[in-house]
């Protein structure tokens, strides 16, 4: 059995240091190959995540979608405040079914699903693909005539109206 504190085991590919009390060696071998597995099934999904880019890139993305869609560029991405935190390129799901950056239903997406980023893809989980399909939505819904209904349309809330006018009119 290995209990020593002094020589932890290490998994080089993983980064991580464990110190292992009454494990056979074949355990630690076992464990060992599992984590192996494991890691080549999670690393592809990582890459779809990518790092938080920082506010700038955010801005500016949402500035490019807003303006190719001629919506205000404040209430995009105060509806990505409220949403999601403006979170990046994640695949989060509220608890009534809402997905990604943008947390719309996937029928909504659906509905609205524009490509966002130029790859030929359309992902409810890619922040431009989402921004854009929002962009959309808000066009559909006469943004430019009457930005208060686009927002409901968005959210059927007065409540989430007047929280996303509040985080544009202080951006």
């Amino acid at each position: 059995l290995v209990n020593d504190p002094i020589n932890p085991i290490i998994y080089p590919e993983t980064k991580r240091i464990v110190f292992k009390k009454g494990l056979s060696l074949h355990q630690i071998e076992f464990n060992k190959k599992r984590d192996e597995i494991r890691n080549k099934a999670i690393l592809p999904m990582q890459r779809i995540y990518q790092p938080d880019p920082g506010l700038e890139t955010k801005r500016n993305l949402v500035q490019k979608i807003a303006n190719q869609y001629q919506v205000d560029w404040k209430i995009l991405e105060a509806i990505w405040q409220v949403e999601s935190g403006k979170s990046w390129n994640r695949y989060i799901t509220s608890g009534d079914g809402a997905v990604g950056p943008m947390q719309f239903l996937p029928s909504t997406f659906k509905k609205y699903a524009r490509d966002g980023d130029g790859d030929g893809n359309i992902k409810i989980e890619n922040s431009a693909d989402a921004l854009a399909s929002a962009a959309n939505l808000l066009v559909q819904n006469n943004a430019q005539h009457d930005p208060n209904k686009a927002i409901f349309s968005y959210n059927h809330s007065t409540a989430y109206v007047n929280k996303v006018k509040h985080i544009a009119d202080n951006i």
